[in-house]
């Protein structure tokens, strides 16, 4: 059978999302023959690429953080109203403050599928106007919803800590999160790391205890690997489902998050197609050609433990 290059899937190379926050799915693809700065001080000006000391003090063991965003209320309002309408994640512009850093100009826009469904005013999702509660959410009070912060989004180069990109959970799932990243943790899997704010608020709202969390990005990607490797990104609405040759069928429903420059989304094509079309014969025979058994038998099994709704089988 015709393939590309020993392309192993691999759940070592999982970047399993543990919230029960509607979180997408992602898969590493290793191919196994081939193929910072000083901090800113609070006052630093807009526009100018920043970033703190490369470091782990953000998820140190046992530390708390004091967090604060501020945005343009009008843009909050546009965002909410974008989500409302169609269901689309707009970015704004804000500033965050984390123990005392300012990092201005950061990207902020929701994150989540299922948890942010009482923000739209699709029936099918939620209320209308964005007043549901879903996990304890209101637009009402911003505080209250799941982000996704992106510090270079509008300053390029900009990082905290050498990190791109930050979740902020909502409240509801902060303990089972923290629980089940740490426990993935432990069984020597991927992972995320996570710190708890203990205060968090919102252009100076009433504060919050919340979870932030290490997102998967292309920093996140290449951190994985010991040789050369790609991850995959899926969403909710993604087919895990062989659909022809066209590579360009597949690039809303899989984000490759590294190496753009020198791969593509061939290996996962070609490992759907060999799903789709393999006989039971070859299924059994060929299986350990493609995934990392073990590994994602492993995987599987800390899935069914922790009762993880949102992991990949659950979500396709």
């Amino acid at each position: 059978m015709q393939r590309s290059a020993s392309l192993i899937l691999s759940s070592s190379f999982l970047a399993v999302t543990l919230g029960l926050t509607g979180c997408a799915t992602t898969a590493a693809i290793s191919p196994a023959a081939s193929s910072s700065g000083t901090a800113q001080p609070s006052g630093a000006s807009p526009g100018i690429s920043q970033s703190t000391t490369a470091g782990t003090g953000l998820f140190a063991d046992g530390a708390t953080h004091e967090v604060n965003v501020v945005w343009d209320e009008t843009d909050y309002a546009a965002m909410i109203a974008a989500y409302e309408a169609n269901g689309s994640k707009e970015w704004i512009k804000a500033d965050i403050t984390i123990d005392g850093t300012l990092m201005s100009g950061v990207g902020v826009r929701l994150k989540g599928n299922s948890t942010l469904r009482s923000l739209s005013g699709d029936g099918d999702r939620g209320p209308a106007g964005g007043t549901g509660s879903s996990d304890g959410i209101s637009a009402n009070v911003p505080e209250s919803l799941p982000l996704l912060i992106d510090f270079d989004k509008y300053v390029d180069g900009q990082t905290y800590e050498g990190l791109t990109q930050l979740s902020l959970r909502p409240g509801s799932p902060v303990l089972n999160e923290a629980l089940a990243l740490a426990l993935t943790a432990s069984t020597g899997q991927a992972t995320q790391r996570y710190a708890y704010t203990t205060t968090y608020s919102v252009n100076g709202s009433a504060t919050q205890t919340r979870l932030l969390v290490e997102n998967p990005d292309e920093s996140y990607a290449d951190s994985l690997f010991g040789n050369a490797g790609v991850l995959y990104k899926s969403d909710a609405e993604s087919s895990f489902s062989y659909q022809g040759d066209d590579l360009e069928t597949y690039e809303e429903q899989f984000k490759q998050l590294n190496r753009e420059d020198s791969e593509d989304l061939q290996p996962v094509v070609d490992f759907l197609k060999w799903l789709s079309e393999a006989s039971d014969g070859e299924f059994d025979a060929e299986l350990a050609d493609w995934v990392d058994v073990d590994s994602f038998a492993r995987y599987a099994a800390t899935m069914n433990l922790l009762v993880n709704g949102d992991d990949m089988a659950a979500t396709t």
